[in-house]
């Protein structure tokens, strides 16, 4: 949460190193391990190498997609009994109540633009909440073993002509994704055939 509410996650590559991913594991960081498809260009040896070695490592991993990380992500205390302060990162968040005994969670969540917020709902309800000293913050109770998506939902801003990319902007993208489709349709191809060729 360094660039104000906007959450960043770090990314790993192999080349990396599983101890990287066993440190973030320490300290209660998601890993969001990255790679180009070239890292499975002998028939994927390498990539199920990896992930062998991290299937070997003495925490149990969950693996999931990105948004399924993202809603995961968060940061939690117990206040008092039957009490949870939740900080929240993302748009929406999965909570459960993993105890024997119904719990409230405070949840909490940095805003620089309240007024942007249209509602925050769990599932089909919606939610009360209020702004104060830069974070929103709002409540639900969760029975034992009960679990809830929570959504912060923004108005759609498609179509209302307040923001627009500049040329400048509109070439530099085009450039980059002609430039990412060269390389991932010619250039590693091409060494890989190379590569099979010298053997």
């Amino acid at each position: 949460m360094t660039y104000d509410d906007f959450p960043i996650y770090t990314r790993r590559y192999p080349a990396q190193g599983v101890e990287n991913l066993a440190f973030d594991i320490l300290l209660g960081k998601p890993y969001l391990v990255v790679i180009h498809h070239d890292f499975c260009r002998d028939g994927c040896a390498r990539l199920v190498r990896f992930i062998d070695q991290l299937n070997a490592l003495k925490w149990p991993l969950s693996w999931r997609n990105l948004g399924e990380v993202v809603q995961r992500s968060f940061r939690q205390r117990e206040l008092a009994s039957g009490v949870v302060e939740i900080e929240m990162y993302g748009t929406e968040l999965r909570v459960k109540n993993r105890s024997d005994q119904q719990k409230r969670f405070v949840i909490r969540r940095r805003e620089s633009d309240p007024s942007a917020i249209k509602e925050i709902r769990a599932e089909s309800d919606q939610i009360a909440w209020n702004f104060s000293e830069g974070r929103i913050a709002f409540q639900i109770e969760l029975k034992p073993g009960e679990s809830r998506t929570v959504s912060i939902k923004f108005p759609d801003l498609s179509g209302n002509g307040q923001y627009s990319e500049t040329a400048s902007y509109k070439v530099k993208t085009l450039l980059r994704r002609y430039l990412s489709e060269g390389r991932d349709n010619y250039v590693v191809p091409t060494k890989s055939r190379l590569a099979s060729f010298v053997k």
